[in-house]
Formats: C-alpha cells, structure tokens, sequence
C-alpha cells in the first residue's frame, strides 16, 4: 500500500514537473513567436524602405556578396541585368578594378573593425560616366552601402566654376568697367574699372561704392537699384584726383558664389557728352545760316541785307551779337550794321576816321576766322569789353567773287570759343553774304552794262571789218550764221561764203575741231587750239543761253598763230637745250678768278648748297665759303691749279649752306683762263655729305644688324646652297635648347627637331623659295632639344651667301604664347565689335532725329516770319507738314524703341494693303524744304497696284535715301 502510494506521489510530482516544463515550452513558443512576428515585421519594414529609398542601397555580406538590394542599385547595373543573377555573387564580379583601389581595403576594415567611410566616386569612366556618394557602414557581419546619385550636382558645379573663369577672362579684357559689389561694398572689379578712376585695383576692392560718384549721381544709383532697373542710364564719376567725367552705369543683380550681390558695367561717355554739345552747338549755327540763307534769297538791297544777317545770327541764340562792316578795295569804310550789340557802335566806327576797326584790318590779310577775346589787344577800343566783361570773339572776312567786301563779327560766352567746324561754318555764311553783296551790285550794274553792249555792239561791226581774226556763229545744230574777218583769206574764204552751211560738214577731215565745236555745242565755255591744213588757230568758243538757260548757238573768235607757234617753238627749243645742261645738272657750276672772287654761280647752287640766282653774297670770294680749318687745302688746290692752265684737280672741302651747315663738297677744278669768254677757273662741285653719312651708316648699320641679329626674338639661320647652317643667332638656344656651336657647320636636317617625314616636306618648301626667289611662311609644331613640344612660324627667303652662291635665310618665331592670345584677342574683338555697333547706332540716332527737327524749324520760321503775308491755304498747307514732321519724329523715336524689340525678337511689321504713291509724294515735299537748293523729279506710274507693306518702315528708307542723295549730290544750277 505504501509502495502504490508513493508510486502516486512520484506521479503527481512527474506530473507537475511536466506540467512546468510545458508552461516553460509554451513560454518558449510565445516568446519565439513573438519573436518571428518582430522579425518579419522588421523585415517588411527593411524591405520597404529599401523599395521606397531614394538612394541605392546594397547589403553585403562578410566577404562582400551580395546579399540584397534595391531597384535604385538595379539601375547602376547594365541594361537588363536579372535580379536573380546579381544576389549572391561578389561585388568584384560587377567592379573589378575596385580590389585594386584604396577603397576595397576600407571596406574590410569596416566589416572587421566598424566605422563609417564616405567618398565621390566615378562610376563606368567615359563620356557617360556618372558621378556617386558613397557612405558604408557595418551592418550585422557584414557591410551597408548607401550610393547618392550627385552627377547633375557635380555637372551644375563644374558649370559654375566655368561660368565663374569666363567671367574672370572677360572682365580682365573688357574695355568697360566692371565691378561688383554686396551692399554698396566692392568685393570684384577689373583692371579696366580701377584705370578709369585712376586707382589702382587694390586700392577699391573692399571700399564703399559711393566715394567714386558724386552726392547726386550716388542718389540716383540708389533709387535705380531700388526700382529694380536693370536698362543703361547716366552719371558723373569722381576719378582718385577729385576731377568729375560723364559715366553711363548698367547694373543687375546676379548671384556669386552662391550669394546675391550686383554686377555694374561702367562706360566712360565724356567723349560723347563734348560731341553731343558741339551737336548743339552747330544745329544753332546751322539754324542761323539757313535764316540767312532764305534771307540772301529775296533781299535786293545792300543795308537791308547786311541789317537783316545780323538780326539772324543773335535770333538763333548762339550769339551775344554781331555785326558787319563794309569796305572798299583801299580800306575805307562804306557802311555797317549790328545786332545785339551794346550802345555806341557807331561812335565805335567813327572814331577810326572813316577807316574800318583793326580786326577788320587783320582778318583781311589772312584766311579764315581771326578768334580773341576782350583781353586782346585788337579789343581794347570795342564797346563790347565794358557791356560784357568775359566775352570770346571771332571776326571773318566777306570775301566772294574775287574780291573782299568787308567783315562780319560775332561774339560768344566766355568758354565757348568757336571751333573749327563752326569756323568753317562761319567762313562759309561769310562767303554767302559776300556772294549776296555781289549779286545786287552785279544787278545794279547790269542796267549800265545794257546800254554799254548796245555802244559796244555798234563798234564791233566796224571792228569785223578789220579785224585779223574769224568771227564766227553757230545755231544749236551747228549751222554756220555769221563769218566776218580778214584771217579768212588765208583759207580762201571771203566774208559770209561759209553763211548756212554745216561746221561738220567744213570741217569733216579734222577731227579734232569738230570735238571743241562739240563741246562748245554742249555748252563749255573754253579756248583751245586747232590745227587745219598747215594753220595754226586760237579758238574761243563761247556758248549763248536763252532767259531759261537753254543753248541757242555758239559764238567763237578764231585767230592764226600759226607763225607765231613757229617762233615761240624754235625759242623753246633752244632754251630747252641750255637749261636741260646747266639747271638738270646734278653737280653745282662755279667760276672762279684768279684773285678768288666768284665770277659766275650757277643755279644748281640752291640745290646743293641753298642759295638761289644771285645770293652768293655776303661770300665775296671763294674762301667765305669754305670751313677756315680747310682754307690752306684751298690755297694750296687753287695755286696748283693756276700754275698749269688746262689742269683739272679734284678734291673735297668742308663748305658753308644757307642754312649754317657745313656740308662736305667734292670739288672739280680746272684753269680755263687763258680763254677769254670764261677767264677763271671752271669749278664742277656736288655734295657728297650724304655718300660720307652713309658710308658712316653703312659701318654702323652693319654694327646694329648684327646686334639685332643677335638679340631679335626671332631664331634667325643662314644656310648655303647644300643646306648647311653658316650662321644663326643666340636666340636658337632659348627656343631650340641647342648652342650654336652644336649646329654651325652643320646641315639642317640633322637636327631631330621636327618628325623626320615632316622635315622633308619642310625641307622641300625651303628649297622652293631658294629656287623661285619667293618667302614661304610654314607653321608647324616642333620639340625642344630636352623634348618638350612648341608651336613655330617659320619663313625664309632667298639671299646671296658671302663670298658668292646662293643661300637661304629662315626665321623661325616661337608662337606658343601668341596662340594663346590670339584666343583672347578673339574674345576681345567680341567686346568691341558690341562697342561699334553702339557707336553705329548713336550716329544713326543722330542723322534720323535731325531730319524731321529741319522740317519743323524750317516752316515754323516762315510762319513766324511771313504769316501775314501767306495765303490761309498757305498757312494750313505748313501746319499740316509741321504735324506730319512731328509725327515722323514720334516714328523716329518709335523706332529706337523698335531696335530694342527688335533685339528681344519682339518686332512686328504691320503690313496692310497701301498706296506706295501718297507716301513717295509727302517724302519728297518735305525733302524740298529741307534742302530748297536741289532739284527733285518724282515721276510715279498711275497703274501701280495696292500692295502690302509697312508704310512707316517704307517711308524710313525712302527718307534714308533722300537725305543720302542730297548729301553726295551737286546742287541744282540756278
């Protein structure tokens, strides 16, 4: 009994253990599921954000298989890779090269110590080789790699650093100033900004933008930088020495290095500024001429004109005032008048006892525009000194027709001295007046010269009669209608015989006479001479106008010379010979007596020695001219020459010129005084001061080729007819290496300097300018002697070789360096072909604007001037082209804001269907009152078709070449 119930006791105790080691196993079995459910939780996740990642991410194991992977790291793998081709293989299977590289031995170190290593790198080298940010790490046993696309990033950085070296080399050759600045603060600048101011570079950068422009210019950079204005606009600079200029300023703002600042282009416009002020100064002086001009026109009397041109000038307000005074030939003075000018003009005049003032008096000796001021001496007397104080003046004669009538005076602003082209401008108004003047007297005297052609024309048909001369009349078609004169007989004419017959017809068989007969028929007045049959004849030909200046015939007076030529020939001739052997000689001729004194000189003495006919004094002998140091030479010379009659000598002296030099002369003389005619000694002399010059050249000549020779940048050698090197300079050791002992005195092409299949064709184009007498310019690269590549220009040319033969002599340039400039000269030209197309367009601005201003002026004077007396179509007829003017001065500036649509690629034309006539017609009106002087036809077919154009771009081109037309034409004849 006892044994059963411990039996059960052990059974219940089994039993309960059981029951604990089950609770356990089930423990176990939650815990291991729990477990699971974390792992596979974990690995969802893993899994996800590996799908999800936006980088590469690749698990390796401890001997870098791969173990996973996403679709990111897919990618880096060839096209078409199987994903279950890549798990499991060895990272080396896909980047071999990689166990060859530092990186593989992080990588172990990694797995077997931990850390982390990052670092770019290229993946597939070439042209599409992509750039990644690598970062592994240990992951369990193994390795973690997280890969970062950065291609575009480093692409985008590579950009900037080149847009960052373009603009380095592009500000240091722009002719701009360039500078950039943070806040006011220069932080960059070009070489090209700092000599503008007059700084030195270093000296403005970091220096505040505001000391470099003055109060009101920096006001106005302030606010344009506010409003965001990014266009051209100007300014005035403050240069290091505190003088001011005219700037034009273009700013925007840019980001550098990653940090917004402002970029500023600076133009130096001071030459622009004086131009566009002298533009104003000539329009006004061009606009008071014109004034003068229209009054030159209608005015017929001598005081109203002179009083008129006055007023006009001080009108265009760019004249204080002015005056004219008139004069006859002798100086006298015969009226005035003024404008402008201060009280007491005419006590002014009076007070020179009827003569004219004395600027008057200078400027009629002398050409052009006399200019003073106040402070002048001519000044003192002028009324002008107490009215103005500060004045400039400039006074120019009114001379016209050959003959100078007076002189007109005008006075400016201190400081706005009249330069040359206004002068000229002046000059020519001058001429004009004067030309005026000589019109009404030309007028005055035509009624006296009517009565006088009438008593003329009574004497000169008794002087027909008599005359030793032909006088003769043509009508246009050259039929003979009058032929009088006693020189007929010696034709065989009687007066009248030729009477109604053809002068081509007369004279068919000389050519030469028809010509002049044709010419004259033309309506050229001129003389010439004719020769017909064995006669010579002045002819005068002299055409005849109606009142519309067409050619009603030809009158001529013809008169035979032909003895005459005969003589003046046979003159002509025999002086011809006498002066081609005395004067053509080149060497002097002297006469000398036996005391010395000079007998006779002859005229190429002002040639050599500079004394004309009859200027050999104050030398009264032959030793006044010659250097003392030489005189015993001389005495001893010409008492040798003494002794012996007929001896010749020759021997050189040291001999004064005009001129205080003394020039060395060689000396020819012979004693001819035993005949009568000479009785001296005959001196044949040349100066030979320049052959002893050149002979010095020449000695020191030889001296500097050789130190060019030596020391020209350029390798020069000299080889002979064989190719062997003679000679050749220091500078072959600089570009070649070798001394020139290495390669003197030996041949050319033994010198591995080039690739020896090069140096046959080199060798063969040499030979080709040794043979044809021709340079040949050869560039080629060549290696040093220590090996190292250089770029060369070569030429070389056929020369005599010393002592005989032929050679050649080569120069060789080293143009490495010049390769690399001419590159940024490429760049430079860009900027300045930019710097001319903006001058293009600022004298195109100027031509335009000028047009239609003409216009306007022009009829708003009439109607200022005339509006009485104009009809009140008239006045409506000038309104409506003012307004047209106007309108064509808005389509002017409309199209400078064209150009810049047109830069923007925003211009449009506004074709429509128009009438080409209507616009043809009002550009030709306006261009009559612009230019009244020219003669304009416009001829327009009535059957042209409507068409489609732009009439305002039409309209601009036609302007254009009117206004060319006029400029290059002739004006109309009156």
């Amino acid at each position: 009994m006892k044994s059963r119930e411990k039996t059960k006791e052990q059974l219940l105790e089994d039993l309960a253990s059981l029951r604990r080691k089950l609770t356990a196993v089930r423990k176990a079995e939650a815990v291991s599921r729990r477990r699971e459910e974390a792992l596979r939780a974990e690995n969802e996740r893993l899994t996800g954000f590996m799908r999800s990642a936006t980088e590469a991410l690749v698990i390796l194991d401890e001997e870098l298989n791969i173990l996973d992977f996403n679709e990111i790291a897919l990618g880096y793998l060839p096209p078409g890779t199987p994903r279950e081709e890549v798990i499991g293989k060895n990272v080396l299977d896909f980047v071999p090269y990689l166990r060859d590289t530092p990186r593989y031995e992080r990588y172990r170190g990694i797995i077997r110590n931990g850390g982390v290593y990052q670092e770019d790198v290229v993946l597939f080298p070439g042209p599409e080789q992509r750039y990644l940010s690598i970062r592994a790490f240990r992951a369990g046993k193994g390795l973690g790699i997280v890969a970062t696309d950065v291609t575009e990033r480093k692409r985008a950085e590579e950009a900037l650093r080149e847009s960052e070296e373009k603009y380095h080399r592009l500000a240091e050759i722009a002719e701009e100033g360039i500078a950039i600045h943070d806040q006011g603060v220069i932080i960059e600048a070009n070489e090209a900004l700092a000599r503008m101011f007059g700084y030195e570079l270093s000296e403005m950068i970091g220096t505040y933008a505001a000391r470099y422009a003055t109060p009101e210019t920096w006001e106005l950079i302030l606010k344009k930088i506010a409003a965001g204005y990014t266009e051209p606009y100007e300014g005035r600079g403050v240069k290091k020495d505190g003088s001011t200029f005219w700037v034009e300023l273009r700013g925007k703002p840019v980001l550098y290095k990653g940090k917004p600042v402002r970029v500023t282009v600076f133009r130096d416009i001071t030459e622009r500024k004086r131009a566009e002020e002298k533009i104003t100064r000539l329009n006004s002086a061009l606009w008071a001429i014109r004034n003068v001009n229209q009054l030159l026109a209608r005015e017929k009397d001598r005081d109203a004109l002179i009083r008129g041109v006055c007023a006009k000038l001080v009108e265009s307000g760019r004249y204080r005032g002015a005056w004219i005074v008139l004069m006859d030939e002798a100086g006298a003075l015969l009226g005035a008048a003024e404008a402008g000018y201060p009280g007491g003009f005419r006590e002014f005049l009076e007070s020179f006892g009827g003569r004219v003032p004395p600027c008057v008096t200078a400027v009629r000796h002398r050409e052009g525009a006399l200019t003073v001021s106040h402070r002048h001496e001519i000044c003192r007397l002028c009324p002008g000194v107490s009215r103005w104080g500060e004045f400039e003046a400039s006074c120019v004669r009114l001379e016209g027709a050959g003959r100078v009538y007076g002189a007109l005076c005008v006075y400016s602003p201190p400081g706005m001295i009249l330069d040359e082209e206004e002068q000229s401008l002046l000059s020519e108004l001058a001429g004009d007046v004067a030309l005026g003047l000589h019109t009404i007297a030309v007028e005055e005297e035509k009624g006296r010269a009517v009565r006088a052609m009438q008593l003329a024309d009574e004497r000169l048909h008794a002087v027909i009669e008599a005359a030793p001369a032909i006088l003769w009349a043509l009508d246009p078609d050259g039929t003979i209608t009058f032929s009088e004169g006693r020189a007929l007989e010696a034709l065989g004419l009687k007066g009248g015989e030729l009477v109604g017959r053809s002068v081509f017809e007369v004279y068919k068989n000389a050519p030469e006479a028809m010509h002049f007969l044709r010419r004259a028929l033309k309506g050229e007045e001129f003389t010439a001479e004719t020769v017909v049959g064995d006669r010579v004849w002045s002819n005068r030909y002299v055409p005849r106008r109606d009142g519309e200046g067409n050619i009603t015939g030809v009158i001529g007076v013809s008169v035979d010379i032909t003895e005459r030529r005969r003589a003046e020939e046979a003159v002509r001739e025999s002086e011809a010979r006498f002066r081609a052997l005395v004067e053509n000689s080149a060497d002097g001729l002297a006469v000398i007596r036996p005391d010395g004194t000079i007998a006779y000189l002859g005229p190429s003495n002002d040639r050599i020695l500079g004394y004309g006919p009859g200027e050999n004094a104050p030398a009264r002998t032959i030793f006044d001219y010659i250097h003392p140091d030489d005189h015993p030479r001389l005495r001893d010379t010409f008492a040798r020459v003494l002794a012996e009659p007929g001896s010749v000598i020759v021997s050189d002296y040291r001999c004064l010129h005009k001129d205080g030099t003394w020039r060395t002369i060689e000396t020819t003389s012979q004693n001819m005084s035993h005949i009568p005619s000479v009785g001296g000694v005959v001196v044949n002399f040349r100066d030979i001061t320049e052959r002893r010059r050149a002979e010095e050249a020449l000695r020191q000549r030889e001296e500097q080729l050789r130190m060019i020779f030596e020391n020209v940048n350029d390798v020069i050698i000299r080889v002979d007819e064989r190719g062997v090197v003679t000679d050749c300079n220091r500078r072959l050791k600089d570009v070649f290496g070798y001394e020139p002992e290495e390669v003197i005195g030996k041949r050319f092409n033994d010198f591995p300097f080039v690739d020896p299949s090069f140096m046959a064709n080199l060798i063969e184009e040499f030979s080709k300018a040794i043979a044809t007498r021709r340079t040949v310019l050869l560039t080629f690269e060549a290696r040093r002697k220590d090996g190292r590549p250089i770029f060369l220009e070569a030429s070389t040319s056929r020369i005599s070789a010393p002592g005989g033969g032929e050679g050649a002599l080569t120069l060789i340039r080293d143009t490495t360096e010049r390769r690399r400039a001419e590159e940024r000269e490429r760049e430079a030209e860009k900027l300045r072909e930019l710097d001319r197309m903006r001058t293009e367009l600022l004298a195109n601005v100027s031509h335009e604007l000028r047009t239609p201003l003409t216009t306007i002026k022009g009829y708003a004077s009439m109607l200022a001037d005339y509006i009485e007396n104009l009809k009140p179509e008239e006045r409506r007829e000038y309104l409506a082209t003012i307004e047209r003017s106007a309108d064509r001065l808005n389509e002017l500036v409309e199209s400078l804001l064209d150009m810049s649509r047109l830069e923007s690629g925003m211009l449009r034309m506004n074709r429509k269907p128009n009438d080409i006539g209507p616009v043809l017609r009002q550009a030709v009106e306006e261009v009559r009152v612009r230019s009244p002087k020219h003669m304009f036809v416009l001829s327009i077919p009535s059957d042209l078709p409507i068409v489609s154009f732009d009439a305002r771009r039409i309209r601009q081109v036609v302007d254009n070449l009117l206004d060319n037309a006029v400029k290059y034409s002739r004006e109309a004849p009156p």
